[in-house]
């Protein structure tokens, strides 16, 4: 009897623990621990329709001479000169290692709509993509990939996106480089390997910190296994 009385004892208290814990995980503030990747300036000059002083955040830019904003006040949208702000400074990246958990409960509390298989978390905070896999209702991180985003004068769009295009190769005579494996997530912006001459030789390595044209940089063999793995119509999430 005491046994039994002992083992009804243990079983509540394993009850208490698991549905503890399933309502600490519940109440979890993901986006706090997570960050935000947005990048913001202040307008120095009084145009289209924004006062000098105001601080905007640079939704995208335009080969660093224009560039999207958006008012942190009044939500008004409009491209601006870069003669009319003053954009923050690329700060140095202090990456962290987010938890497996971490990454996966941040991903799942976003309800995100028409769910696909996989789903690309570009990370603008820590400078890494995250792969996840749809299983059971819920999406579990598969594999992680250092990354460049954009730098603050050509930052990378965030938002919700999807993958619709790829190729094996192109060349920018604008930025004379050349990129291996695109693929594309939003109008010009898209994932690629480091940069290349001509040739197809690597010309610059950099990989951790923001330093690309608004694209996201990964290693080739990263590319290539977006580009060989990943199908269109799968969610990006850019933050």
């Amino acid at each position: 009897m005491r046994l039994f009385a002992k083992t009804i004892a243990f079983i509540v208290l394993l009850n208490f623990v698991l549905i503890s814990s399933v309502l600490a995980k519940s109440n979890i503030n993901y986006s706090q621990i997570v960050g935000t990747g947005m990048v913001t300036g202040v307008m120095i000059k009084n145009v289209n329709g924004f006062s000098n002083g105001e601080v905007v955040e640079i939704l995208m830019g335009e080969k660093q001479k224009k560039f999207k904003v958006k008012s942190l006040s009044s939500g008004k949208v409009a491209w601006v000169d870069r003669s009319a702000l003053a954009i923050e400074s690329d700060d140095e990246i202090y990456a962290r290692e987010l938890d497996k958990e971490v990454i996966e409960g941040y991903i799942n509390s976003k309800n995100f709509k028409n769910v696909s298989k996989y789903l690309l978390w570009v990370d603008i905070v820590n400078q890494k993509t995250y792969v996840l896999v749809r299983n059971n209702n819920a999406y579990k991180l598969y594999k992680t990939m250092p990354c460049s985003t954009g730098i603050n004068t050509a930052p990378t769009t965030r938002g919700v996106f999807r993958i619709n295009q790829r190729g094996k190769w192109f060349y920018s005579s604008y930025y004379r480089q050349g990129f291996k494996y695109w693929v594309r997530f939003n109008g010009p912006y898209l994932f690629h390997s480091l940069p290349m001459d001509k040739g197809g030789k690597i010309v610059d390595y950099t990989l951790g910190k923001k330093a690309s044209h608004g694209c996201v940089r990964l290693s080739l063999s990263d590319a290539y296994w977006i580009y060989k793995n990943i199908p269109n119509n799968t969610i990006v999430y850019v933050n």
